[in-house]
């Protein structure tokens, strides 16, 4: 089970302040009674939630749990740059999951299933999640990855995969170990279109383990390599990797 809570505007929520811990010195009891008047606020409603069920594993383990574990875990959903993923509880049961969002999270609205073509990895529902925050998950695919410059080079070690959508190809990813900001890098190449740029990883082992899933509704082809004379600039190389790939 994949669900998920789409952002809404922004709003403080007042929070009740309970009776204060018995001893507390008499400047501080004023203090808090002050405070207690005057309320506390917390911001809600400015970031996406996930809930999704997952199979339990030792290695994973949720810091400072706010439930007593189990299958559902609830994930707060973030911009590349930031945060891009925290996990805020785990819980036995999708009533208490829920119960918690909506209590400490303030996580009241309506719940909707993560459409069904999103791979089910967690990694593809946080970039389908991503892209539904910044209002780009609609169209095609390929239409979650933005346009590149052509004139951006690629170097080191240099392979591509074909991209097949029902059985057929109709791109090809190229992956190359490092480009002008030095980290390993994906292409995806489409036959009368710019490049797009996929994703980024400063390992490119993990990058093509990782680009199958991320990728979204379409299939990948087996990893081949380019030969090193081929131009490294996407502009010469990307039509000729289409023909290569029997794409275009």
């Amino acid at each position: 089970m994949r669900l998920y809570l789409p952002r809404r505007q922004p709003e403080l929520v007042r929070e009740e302040v309970g009776e204060p811990p018995p001893g507390l010195p008499r400047e501080l009891r004023d203090a808090w009674e002050t405070f207690a008047e005057q309320g506390a606020y917390t911001p809600s409603g400015g970031t996406p939630w996930l809930i999704v069920e997952e199979e339990p594993d030792e290695r994973w383990r949720v810091v400072a749990s706010p439930g007593h574990g189990g299958r559902f875990h609830i994930y707060s959903v973030g911009t590349p740059g930031g945060e891009e993923l925290m996990c805020r509880g785990a819980f036995e049961t999708l009533e208490h999951a829920r119960e918690y969002a909506a209590r400490v999270e303030h996580a009241q609205d309506e719940w909707e299933p993560v459409p069904v073509h999103v791979p089910r990895t967690l990694l593809a529902t946080l970039r389908w999640a991503q892209s539904e925050l910044g209002g780009r998950s609609e169209g095609r695919w390929y239409e979650r990855f933005d346009w590149v410059d052509p004139s951006v080079r690629v170097g080191g070690a240099r392979s591509f995969a074909r991209v097949f959508e029902r059985g057929v190809p109709v791109a090809a990813v190229v992956a190359a170990a490092h480009d002008h900001g030095g980290e390993a890098n994906a292409y995806l190449l489409r036959p009368r279109d710019a490049a797009r740029f996929v994703y980024s990883l400063d390992r490119l082992d993990y990058l093509l383990a990782m680009l199958g899933n991320y990728l979204g509704d379409v299939e990948l082809g087996e990893w081949r390599a380019l030969p090193d004379e081929w131009p490294d600039d996407l502009a010469a190389l990307g039509p000729a990797v289409l023909v290569l790939a029997g794409a275009l």
